[in-house]
C-alpha cells in the first residue's frame, strides 16, 4: 500500500530538504539558459559550454524490481516504489516543472525526490543545471561535495552531484539527466549517512525509467 504525504510539511529541518528544493530551481535555470545547442539533437551529447567533471564516473546501475514494490508512472518516467513507502506528484512553484517524492514510512529523511522539467534541453543545460545544483547545495549547508560524470543506461547524458546534509547526518546522490525526449530531469536519493549505498532510497533512485 502507498499512502500518500505532504513531505514539505514533516520530517526534519528545512536544511534536509535544501538539496530537492536546489534541483527543482536549476532546472529552471537550465530552461531559462538553454539555447538549444547543437549538441540538443546529436547523437553524441556532449557539452560544448560546460566543462565535464573531472571526478570519478558514478557508474548508475539500473534496478528492475524489488521485492514487493510497485512501479509508479507519471510525466514521463517511472519509479519502483516499496511496499509502505509514500508517494506525491506535486506541481512545482516553477512553470512547467513536477516533483514526484518517494518516502520511507520509518525515517522520512529517507527519500527520493525526481524533478522533472519538460522544457527541451541539452548536455550543456544538464551541466548547468548539475553545477548550480553543487553551488546551491553548498550555499544551503551541505558538505563533502563532489561533482562527479555519471553514466546510467537508458538516459542520454548523466551528471551527479554526491554529499551530505543535516550536519553529516545525511548522504545524498543527485543524478541530473537528459531523457530520450530532450527534457531534463533530476533525482535526488538520501538516506542516513554511510547507508545509502545499496539502501531502499539508491534502489528506487535507480529504479528510474525513461518513458520517453
Amino acid at each position: 500500500m502507498r499512502r500518500t504525504r505532504n513531505p514539505g510539511r514533516s520530517g526534519g529541518a528545512a536544511l534536509g530538504w535544501s538539496v530537492v528544493i536546489a534541483a527543482a530551481a536549476v532546472l529552471v535555470l537550465a530552461a531559462c539558459t538553454d539555447d538549444g545547442g547543437s549538441s540538443a539533437g546529436g547523437d553524441d551529447p556532449t557539452p560544448t559550454a560546460w566543462p565535464q567533471p573531472t571526478g570519478e564516473v558514478l557508474t548508475v546501475e539500473p534496478v528492475d524490481a524489488i521485492d514487493g514494490a510497485t512501479r509508479f508512472e507519471s510525466d514521463g518516467v517511472s519509479v519502483l516504489v516499496p511496499e509502505g513507502w509514500e508517494t506525491e506528484r506535486r506541481e512545482a512553484q516553477e512553470p512547467d516543472l513536477v516533483q514526484i517524492f518517494v518516502i520511507s514510512p520509518d525515517d522520512r529523511r529517507t527519500m527520493v525526490g525526481i524533478t522533472v522539467g519538460s522544457t527541451p534541453g541539452d548536455a550543456d543545460a544538464v551541466e548547468g543545471a548539475a553545477t548550480t545544483l553543487f553551488a546551491q547545495s553548498a550555499l544551503g549547508g551541505a558538505t563533502d561535495m563532489v561533482q562527479r560524470p555519471a553514466q546510467w543506461s537508458g538516459w542520454r547524458y548523466a551528471s551527479a552531484v554526491t554529499g551530505a546534509v543535516e550536519a553529516g547526518e545525511i548522504d545524498f546522490v543527485a543524478v541530473t539527466l537528459l531523457s530520450k525526449g530532450q527534457n531534463v530531469i533530476s533525482v535526488v536519493a538520501r538516506a542516513p549517512a554511510g547507508a545509502l549505498d545499496g539502501s531502499l532510497a539508491d534502489q528506487v533512485m535507480r529504479s528510474l525509467k525513461d518513458l520517453g
